[in-house]
This record gives C-alpha cells, sequence and structure tokens, in this order.
C-alpha cells in the first residue's frame, strides 16, 4: 500500500460501503425477479398484449438499474486498489510517488460521490419513488406577478433534471401576458424522479419588489405545484363490493309524471376513500 493513511483510510471505508451497499439492496433477490421477468418477456403470447409487456419492460430496466450501478462502482474500485498496489511495489521517485497518490485521492472522491448516490436511492421505500413522474405548475392570481413566479419555478425544474440527467419534455403549456406560463406541465423520465421531487409539492410563494410595478412595491406571488408519478395503463384495479355504498332516491328536476315516482337517481360511494 502507499504510505499515505489517508489513502488508506479512504479505501477502506469505501470498500465497506460497497458492501453494505450490496447487502441493503439484496441483488441476489433482483437477480432472480429479473430472471423470471426475462422467462415471461420470452413467451411470446405475452406479446399480444402491449400494455403488460411495457409494464414488463420498465419493472425489468428499473430492476437492472442498481444491480449495473454497482457493478460499475465495484469494477472501480477493484481497478483503484490494483493501481495503488502495482504502484506501491514500483516506486522510484517521491515526484512520481506524489503524482500518482494526487491522481488516486481524485478517483477516489468521483467513486466516493456515486457511492453516496446509490445510498441516497436506498432512502426511498415507497414503490412509485423509483417511477418517472409529472410535474403541474399553475399560477396564482396575480397577473403578470405570478407568472412570472411560474417560470422562474419553471425554470428551476428544468436546470435541476438537466443536471441530475433526467430526460424532460413540456408537455403542456398555457401562456398568459408577456409570453409568461400561466400553466405548465413537465414529463420527467429516469429513474428515482418521482422519490426526488414528489415534496416538491404544494403552494411555492415569492416575497419581492415587483420589477412590473412601477412604483416598486413590494409583492407576494403564488405558484402551485403538483408532482405525480408516471403510471403505467397495465395496472389492474380490484375494487371490493363491500367497499361500495349504493345509494337510490328519486330525483328531482323537468320531468314529467315521472319525477318524483321512482327512484331513478343513483350515488356510488367508495367508503375507504
Amino acid at each position: 500500500m502507499l504510505e499515505s493513511p489517508i489513502v488508506e483510510v479512504r479505501i477502506l471505508n469505501l470498500e465497506e460501503r460497497l458492501t453494505l451497499l450490496k447487502d441493503n439492496l439484496r441483488i441476489d433477490v433482483k437477480k432472480e425477479k429479473i430472471n423470471e421477468l426475462v422467462i415471461m418477456l420470452a413467451n411470446k403470447s405475452i406479446w399480444s398484449n402491449k400494455n403488460q409487456v411495457s409494464c414488463l419492460n420498465r419493472d425489468l430496466s428499473l430492476l437492472r438499474i442498481d444491480g449495473s450501478i454497482l457493478d460499475n462502482l465495484l469494477e472501480t474500485f477493484r481497478g483503484i486498489k490494483e493501481v495503488v498496489r502495482h504502484t506501491a511495489t514500483n516506486i522510484s521517485h517521491n515526484e512520481t510517488t506524489s503524482v500518482t497518490l494526487v491522481a488516486i485521492n481524485n478517483e477516489l472522491c468521483v467513486l466516493d460521490k456515486k457511492i453516496t448516490q446509490l445510498e441516497a436511492n436506498l432512502m426511498f421505500k415507497n414503490k412509485t419513488d423509483r417511477l418517472g413522474c409529472y410535474i403541474d405548475i399553475q399560477a396564482g392570481s396575480g397577473g403578470i406577478e405570478s407568472q412570472d413566479w411560474t417560470s422562474i419555478l419553471l425554470r428551476m425544474y428544468l436546470r435541476w433534471t438537466s443536471l441530475h440527467r433526467f430526460k424532460t419534455e413540456v408537455v403542456h403549456v398555457l401562456v398568459g401576458e408577456l409570453n409568461k406560463p400561466k400553466s405548465v406541465t413537465i414529463k420527467i423520465q429516469g429513474a428515482y424522479a418521482y422519490g426526488w421531487l414528489r415534496t416538491e409539492t404544494g403552494i411555492h410563494r415569492l416575497v419581492r419588489k415587483s420589477p412590473f410595478s412601477s412604483n416598486g412595491k413590494r409583492h407576494t406571488s403564488f405558484s402551485s405545484i403538483y408532482v405525480y408519478p408516471e403510471i403505467s395503463d397495465a395496472i389492474n384495479i380490484y375494487i371490493v363490493p363491500s367497499d361500495l355504498r349504493i345509494d337510490t332516491f328519486r330525483s328531482s328536476g323537468a320531468g314529467g309524471q315521472h319525477v318524483n315516482k321512482t327512484e331513478s337517481a343513483v350515488r356510488i360511494t367508495h367508503l375507504p376513500t
């Protein structure tokens, strides 16, 4: 090993974290599930149902993501350890050793960031956290000021998704004054997009001296954000009959002699919701 306590400690720390990641991600269980999905997709009879095939392919892709990332991290880590071992046995000049230590430390920093990212993914426990999502941004009352705040939020989300390498698409926009958006919907594709963004749902407020006000007064602008996951159409919905309450009653309104004589109005209530 190179004579650098910092490098040695970092390597031991990263090795321990990678071992914990392998256990927590349950890679072996996921590989079994991947094999099951591959066998299902190999069945020609299933390809007549496009929605089901799309759903299975999406699940297969999501299951492969963590395993693929972890494999790349382990391979990178083994490469760094090999460089350290090789350098330690072939040291000839102090200058060369110093340069090598800097390069190895830089590689360890990059690896540390990638491991931290994968560790963060473990915090997402909900089934929908791994999915892509939509963001609806709606300007509140306030005219151009609120619409400008909506455009600021739109730019913020687009820049954030670009930095995190998510694929984005503006699927709907309603333009207001000065070409500012009144409402806009963004589609975001990528693993854990919904997990990262779901807490953005709510009312976002901006207090500032408005550039659109001639007297320079302070304005408070509001925009509502709603984030929801991208759900496949292949979901099967089953409603338990006992969860339904069906009420029948006599209708009112224009109907001649038929009104108030038969219980022709029906109201169905889903009790759990």
